[in-house]
């Protein structure tokens, strides 16, 4: 595991970045090419695409519906169906940004719902983000404090699905360790797969990272034998809480861990990183007027999606209050 982690920690930044700038650049192409007419080419970081426009994009919109955008480009000879390539895009960079800035394990991310989101005031004024994650692998709900970024993708998610107005549908999520479904929902990562809407499965995530992985050999030989997991973004996490210092029995509160061992054996490595993730759990996550390092964030709304400076133990210490207080608890978005 060891030897695990430290493979892992180089090559985070430029998975992240890799998923970023791809989901970036299909939401402008999305933008830029929906207002355009069948037949109209543009252009977008260097490379033209082509408006394709055909008689059945034009019933669905005779019939009220939306036509799908597609585009060919020119460089590549590639059909793209921009409004689907935007969509897996969109929700494949949502559940690495959410894996990798609060440590949850994948079950336990599948399992966010709207309900999840909740909010504390302090009595100075400060408002904490909070994100509770239900029950999993040790029986035991916890809260755990929003960075800015966690709650950035959190609420990018929650926009996109009550876009124009609507709510985000219930449905029922298969557990297939329990072999059951659940009661209906409202599950933040849920997409709608042709004119249903269904909740991600852990296999999906999986093999997503695997296919990236791929993409990426082809320019990064460290991915040509290294390959990542939705579990390895949490032992990265782990590491580095420990190794920023953040006293042990705080870490295993956070990832939901019941023994300190079990915490000190996910975070093996004793050399810090330059992601700076183990700074994520800021107190400031929601707070008004706080400034966060930037870089290109495909975020919505232009929020950054690079970690903070703040510190990890102050903002455990700024978290305490609302997990004794559950009754003053509500819901931000």
């Amino acid at each position: 595991m060891d030897d695990r982690t430290r493979q892992r920690q180089p090559l985070l930044n430029t998975l992240v970045e890799h998923l970023e700038n791809r989901y970036g650049h299909l939401r402008d192409l999305l933008t830029l090419v929906a207002d355009t007419l069948g037949g109209q080419t543009v252009m977008l970081e260097g490379r033209t695409y082509r408006r394709l426009w055909s008689r059945v994009d034009e019933r669905r919109i005779r019939l009220g519906g939306l036509a799908n955008v597609r585009v060919l480009d020119l460089g590549s000879g590639k059909n793209i169906n921009v409004t689907h390539a935007e969509d897996a895009a969109f929700w494949e960079w949502a559940i690495v940004e959410v894996l990798r800035h609060s440590g949850v394990r994948i079950e336990e991310a599948l399992e966010l719902t709207h309900l999840s989101i909740r909010q504390y005031q302090r009595p100075n004024g400060e408002v904490i983000a909070l994100l509770v994650v239900a029950r999993s692998k040790s029986d035991r709900e916890r809260v755990i404090p929003m960075s800015a970024e966690l709650f950035a993708v959190i609420a990018a998610i929650v926009r996109r699905h009550t876009t124009g107005g609507q709510t985000i549908p219930l449905l029922p999520r298969y557990d297939p360790k329990e072999r059951q479904s659940s009661t209906p929902m409202p599950f933040l990562f849920q997409r709608k797969i042709g004119t249903k809407h269904e909740v991600m499965s852990d296999t999906t995530v999986v093999n997503m990272l695997k296919r990236h992985c791929v993409e990426l050999a082809e320019q990064h030989p460290g991915f040509l034998a290294t390959s990542f997991t939705p579990h390895d973004f949490r032992r990265l996490l782990a590491t580095e809480l420990v190794n920023s210092g953040l006293p042990v029995h705080i870490g295993a509160a956070l990832l939901g861990h019941l023994n300190l061992q079990t915490t000190l054996v996910t975070s093996p490595c004793s050399t810090r990183t330059s992601s700076g993730t183990a700074r994520d759990f800021s107190t400031g996550a929601a707070k008004p007027g706080q400034q966060t390092s930037t870089g290109r964030s495909p975020n919505p709304n232009g929020s950054a999606s690079r970690s903070t400076s703040t510190s990890a133990k102050s903002s455990w210490e700024g978290a305490r209050a609302p997990t004794r207080h559950r009754a003053s608890m509500s819901t931000p978005v």
